[in-house]
This record gives C-alpha cells, structure tokens and sequence, in this order.
C-alpha cells in the first residue's frame, strides 16, 4: 500500500511540472511519515490487545506492576520465592508447567493460598512455533486439565514457552479460551549472574503498567532468589503495587 501511494504522488507531481529532486524529497518526507506512523501503531499495540495477539505490557493509570514467575514450581526455588512474596505483602503470577505442577501439587496450593494466580504454561515447555495446530492444543489442555484437578481455578492466561509463538500458535491458544501474555522487563534472570545485575536491569526499565519475568524453575535460580526482595522493595519506595497480571488487566485504561 505503502509503495502504491508513494508511485500516486510521485506521477501527480511529475504531471504538475514539478521537478524530479523535489518530488523525490516530498516522497521521502511523506514514506517517513508513514513509517513513524507504523511505529507507534507497533508501540500501542504492546498494551492490552486482542485475544489471538500478545500483552507486553498495559496501558494504566494505576501505579502497578505485575511480577511473573516461570518454569515452575520447583522444590528449591518456590518455596523461597513464596516466602519472600509474603515477607512484602506481594503477589505474583506463576506461569507455571504442567509437568512441574503434575509433580509438586503442594507448591501450586501455596501459590494460591498466598493470593498469586496460578497460570497455563504449557505441559512440557515445548517450543510451539511450527508445530501442528494438534500438538498445541494437546499440549495446552494437558497442562489444563493437571490444574484442574489440582483444583485450581482456571486462569485464562496462557504464556509461550521461550515467547516463541506463530500465527498458528496463537490462534490455537486464543481459541481455547486464553489471553496470550509475554513480558516488558526481562532481566533474563536464567542466565545466573548476580541479584545485583537483575534488580539493576529491572530498574533501568520498569514503569506502570509492565509485566516482569523471572523464572522460579528450570535450574538453579540464586540469583533472581537474591533479587527478589531487593526488586519488591525498590517497587514499593517508588510507589508501585507488585499485582498479579489479572489485577493489571483489570486496571487497564
């Protein structure tokens, strides 16, 4: 469309006498609008979307901040993590595996207890992209139906494993009922490193309205252990609530 209009003008100005490095000059002027344009629209979009695109981040008048969990639970990290979310009067969301959650049931009733959401991260944190429509599926309702008799109440939100989604991907999951939600702060705490790194990068980049991922499973996790307090804390100096992403979703506009 863009190279369609742009011929349009070029032909309307040249019939008019206009000269060739003029009309060159107010194409340029006129494709930059365009791309700006696109820019923000690329921008916006990273806010509360619909249900077959992703949330990074939302759009809130709320001083709020919603801190995300993934990979988990996991016996060595959850528990920590539980402990210092109720040391700070926290909650979080937990993108928890089926797998995991299949194995640790007791850790996935502390979640809930504690007043965190406890949500769908697939079964065996496979890589969804390029996969068949049956696979994604299979996938995602196994994890599903692990919650469900774990007795927990269903969270319509669904993160990809690696934030690795494909068209097909996010129609599958947004047809089974969830909205797709990734994140806008990632330290990516899996590396290891310090806490120091991890608060420091959270830091540099948090406002209202984002989502942070940190991980609570998939190997050892000392570093975002050590974090954790640090980043609760630094939030509630800077006049921002640590919310479950539903209460984020809720705040929205």
């Amino acid at each position: 469309m863009l190279v369609i209009r742009r011929r349009a003008l070029v032909a309307t100005a040249l019939a008019c006498g206009i000269g060739a490095a003029a009309v060159a000059l107010a194409a340029a002027l006129w494709a930059g609008r365009q791309v700006r344009a696109a820019t923000a629209a690329v921008s916006s979009a990273r806010s509360v979307q619909p249900a077959s695109t992703v949330i990074w981040r939302v759009l809130t008048s709320q001083p709020d901040v919603a801190v995300t969990f993934d990979d988990g639970p996991d016996p060595q990290n959850t528990p920590r993590v539980l402990a210092t979310l109720q040391r700070y009067h926290a909650v979080a969301t937990f993108f928890v595996l089926g797998s995991q959650a299949e194995d640790y049931p007791a850790l996935v009733h502390g979640e809930v207890a504690e007043g965190s959401e406890v949500c769908n991260h697939g079964y065996s944190h496979a890589l969804l992209t390029g996969k068949p429509a049956a696979f994604i599926r299979a996938d995602v309702a196994q994890a599903a139906a692990v919650l469900r008799q774990l007795g927990v109440a269903r969270c319509r939100l669904f993160r990809f494993p690696y934030f690795a989604s494909d068209a097909t991907a996010r129609a599958v999951v947004a047809a089974l009922g969830y909205r797709l939600v990734a994140a806008s702060v990632d330290p990516q705490d899996w590396r290891g490193g310090s806490g120091q790194r991890i608060v420091r990068w959270v830091f540099e980049h948090v406002r209202r309205g984002d989502i942070i991922l940190l991980h609570d499973g998939g190997g050892p996790r000392g570093a975002t252990l050590a974090a954790l307090g640090p980043i609760l804390q630094g939030l509630a100096e800077r006049g921002l609530h640590a919310v479950t992403v539903s209460q984020l979703l809720s705040s929205a506009g």
